[in-house]
Parts: structure tokens; sequence; C-alpha cells
């Protein structure tokens, strides 16, 4: 399991993993909540997105959570009005621990 982890709940208890979001009309605009938080005992810094969608973007990413500490995270799901394929709704998120010096 990776330290960031992208939860449905505020609860931590249910990981997104590749979601159906229900249909999204081409042209339309769609957005889903989640959570994300550091699993791990470090801090995490750089936190980027790995998005394997041109139509999904990322909002309110925070570029750091410490540790155990959590964000709220919005999807947004905007397929192009000339779409014709499913959307890859699967997302990811990475960083890198910070190690103070000793």
């Amino acid at each position: 399991m990776s330290d960031l982890v992208f939860y449905k709940d505020a609860e931590f208890t249910t990981p997104f993993s590749i979601e159906d979001i229900g249909d999204v009309d081409a042209g339309d605009i769609k957005f889903v909540e989640g959570y994300l938080k550091n699993e791990s005992d470090r801090d995490i810094i750089k936190i980027e997105p790995e998005v394997f969608d041109e139509d999904i973007n990322v909002i309110d990413l925070p570029t750091q959570l410490e540790s155990k500490g959590w964000q709220k995270v919005i999807i947004r799901y905007t397929p192009k009005t000339n779409r014709e394929t499913g959307l890859s709704t699967f997302i990811t998120f990475w960083g890198k621990k910070r190690i103070p010096p000793e």
C-alpha cells in the first residue's frame, strides 16, 4: 500500500480505486470529493497526482502532508464535447518522504 492513500470517506475506511462515476455527458462537468491521507510516520512533500486522462483534473491538492495528516481533494471530470471514449478514472498520488537531519 502506498503512503498516500485517497479515500472516498472522511473516516478513511474506503479507498478510491478505478471508479464508476456514473454517466458524464461530453461537455458536462462532474465533481467527486475524496480525502488524501498520509499514512506514513514521516511528512510527505512535493505531492503530485498521476492522472491518466487529460479530461480529469485534481483540485485543492496539497503540496505536502504531515505524518498522518489529510486534506479533502476534489476531482473534476470534464469530458470534451467531441469525446467518444470512456474516462480513465484511475488516479494515484506520490510524493517524497521528508527525512529530517538528526
